[in-house]
């Protein structure tokens, strides 16, 4: 296991990376209860294993958080004031065969103003093994006015029993300080591939969004539709039931705001829209009934006021499918 800390050249984190691999810990071991009254052995999941780590300024990640199910938790925090004009970043996170990994962030991300031209940009890069699970859902986007950001999130399933939970959530700005859709541009591109051979293997979901409050009617139909806050929330492999969907969609009927939920393809996309740097490939979703057989991928949209509604929504899906 490697460890790092600030690399030479980058003290003030202008280029700033961030690399964790977390191995799966095995099969689940017996062992004596945990009271000396109980009788006989239990059975214990074993805890992943960090097998690399290092990051650069402002990165930091806090100690591991382990569940009753033996999973990981690490909490990816950065120690500055959010994003500034010039940063680029690079995250890379690898949950290997077998192991469950959650990512969670200690804040909302505060993208700042950028003058004369200035803009940011940032690399996500996560792979999950067989038989792991992956969730990558980090707190609230914030562009704030004059902010110029740029993300690309690449994720690669091994094949697939391979699972993946990710979810983002885009406000308009700070919206409180008259700032809706104030900033220049933001650009958000996720991509979804998964290895393997047969129907499954592929691009299997793009998506590109590109927002320029100059050019478009971002209040508008099609875009925020009046709300301030925009969310997806994506599951890969997961294993559902129709009456687990059918929780789904009773908790979109109750949500605060338009939701939806839509059954991913089980084929990849089509060779036709793969461009060789997947920089402008389409959505790969349909409507579609959702059957009672697992796994299935799924993705949730949904448009509110103000964040809360969009993470209670994605905790209570993932309590439902409990992946």
């Amino acid at each position: 296991m490697t460890r790092g800390g600030i690399a030479d050249g980058n003290r003030y984190g202008k280029r700033s990376e961030f690399t964790l691999r977390v191995r799966g810990g095995g099969a689940a071991r017996r062992g004596a209860a945990e009271n000396p009254g109980d009788a006989g052995s239990v059975e214990r999941a074993v805890r992943p294993v960090i097998e690399t780590l290092r990051f650069t300024a402002p990165f930091k990640a806090l100690e591991p958080f382990y569940g009753d199910d033996g999973g990981m938790k690490i909490m990816l925090i950065s120690v500055s004031a959010g994003i500034m004009a010039g940063d680029s970043q690079r995250v890379e996170v690898s949950a290997d065969t077998g192991a469950r990994l959650e990512i969670v962030s200690q804040s909302f991300e505060k993208i700042h103003r950028m003058d004369d031209g200035g803009a940011a940009s940032r690399e996500i890069v996560l792979s999950v093994g067989a038989g792991a699970l992956l969730i990558y859902s980090p707190l609230p986007t914030i562009p704030f006015a004059g902010s110029d950001f740029t993300s690309a999130t690449r994720v690669h399933l091994q094949d697939s029993s391979a699972r993946l939970v990710y979810g983002d959530v885009l406000a308009c700005g700070r919206a409180f300080s008259g700032e809706r859709f104030r900033y220049r541009a933001y650009r958000n591109g996720v991509y979804v591939t998964c290895g393997g051979s047969g129907a499954a293997a592929g691009l299997l979901y793009a998506d590109n969004a590109c927002f320029i409050p100059s050019e478009a009617d971002m209040e508008g139909l099609t875009l925020f539709e009046g709300y301030s806050h925009l969310s997806n929330l994506l599951l890969f492999n997961v294993a559902a039931t129709s009456e687990q969907c059918d929780e789904i969609r009773a908790a979109l009927s109750e949500f605060p705001g338009i939701g939806g939920m839509t059954r991913l393809t089980q084929a990849p996309v089509p060779a036709a829209v793969q461009a060789p740097d997947i920089d402008i490939s389409p959505a790969a979703a349909v409507q579609a009934p959702i059957s009672a057989a697992p796994p299935v991928s799924l993705c949730v949209r949904t448009l509110a006021n103000g964040s809360e509604p969009a993470l209670a929504l994605h905790e209570r899906i993932r309590a439902i499918l409990d992946p």
